[in-house]
This record gives structure tokens, C-alpha cells and sequence, in this order.
């Protein structure tokens, strides 16, 4: 399905077709395939970049099954990337970022962000979303806690040739330094 909903029209054909609810539902039942769990964060990050589909993975429980994928696969730098990229999309919305924060989804992604130094696009992926989930003041405070500012700035310097990384790296630290 990750192709199939590569495009927008394909995409709508998925949701009318019960597609998001088959997609987490094939999440559940293999947990613990790390291709499937992969094809289905990217399949869900494909829906979720038209808005109108975010209400309708969140009911299906996409999101739980997101965060669960990046527990259930923590060494596993497919999963976190396209988990993350997953969650970036979804969090547009106040309510969306509060909905990922109360599901363990800022662990999760700050997990990602810690468990794999060395791949840029993982990094980048994981400031993306943490960016997304600082937006305000309570997200800030929980995106920021523990070791994330140490964990970031030795991202920042690792990869500092990675623009995009760089890039949002200092649009999380901007939004954690806001309410310090």
C-alpha cells in the first residue's frame, strides 16, 4: 500500500476502501515484522499528507500502532525513520500533538533520536518530528526534558554537512530554549 498511496488520488481510493483501518490492522497482527511495520508507518505517512485523513488514523488507532512499531523495533533504522516521518505528518494541530504526546510518541521519537548517532536521516527525521511536537509550551517542556538538548547538539555536530537536519535541529532547540 505505500505505493498505492504514493498519490492523492490513489490515497482517497485507500480511505473510501477502509484501507487506514486495514493498514493498522495489519500493524497489530504482525508486530513483530519489521518490513511490515516499516511499509505501514510509510503507507500512514503517505494518507496523513492530505489533513483531512488525520482524524480518521488517529480513530483507527494509528498513531498507538506508530509508537508501538518504534518500540517493538527500536534498532531498526527503516522503522524509526519512516515512524517518525509518520508522526511529523500527523502532528499539524494542537490537537494532534497533544493526541501523539499522551500516546508515548515524543519518548518514542526522542528514543529514535537516541538510539541511532550515526544515521543522518534518522536524526533528521526525529528533530523533524520533535520540532513539530514543541510547538508549544507544554510540548516544548516535554520535548526538552531529560538529555534531548545534549543528544540534538551532538547530532548537529556529527552531521553538520546535513542542511535539512541542521535546520530543524535549531528549530527544536528554538522552541525548547523559549520556555527554559
Amino acid at each position: 500500500l505505500r505505493n498505492l498511496t504514493a498519490t492523492e488520488e490513489n490515497a482517497e481510493r485507500v480511505v473510501r476502501a477502509g484501507g487506514v483501518e486495514k493498514v493498522v490492522a495489519m500493524m497489530r497482527r504482525h508486530h513483530d515484522s519489521t518490513s511490515v511495520q516499516q511499509e505501514g508507518c510509510s503507507a500512514l505517512q503517505n494518507l496523513l499528507r492530505n489533513p483531512r485523513h488525520a482524524e480518521r488514523v488517529a480513530s483507527a488507532g494509528g498513531v498507538e500502532a506508530v509508537v508501538a512499531a518504534m518500540r517493538s523495533h527500536p534498532s531498526n533504522v527503516d522503522v524509526q525513520l519512516q515512524a517518525c516521518a509518520a508522526l511529523t505528518v500527523f502532528s499539524r494541530t494542537p490537537e494532534d500533538v497533544a493526541h501523539v504526546a499522551a500516546l508515548g510518541g515524543v519518548e518514542a521519537v526522542r528514543a529514535a533520536l537516541r538510539g541511532h548517532p550515526g544515521s543522518s536521516d534518522v536524526q533528521r527525521s526525529a528533530c523533524e518530528a520533535l520540532q513539530k511536537l514543541s510547538v508549544d509550551a507544554q510540548g516544548a517542556a516535554e520535548v526538552g526534558a531529560g538529555d534531548c538538548v545534549e543528544v540534538v547538539l551532538a547530532a548537529m555536530q556529527k552531521h553538520s554537512m546535513k542542511a535539512k537536519l541542521l535546520r530543524d535541529a535549531c528549530g527544536l532547540l528554538r522552541n525548547i530554549a523559549q520556555v527554559k
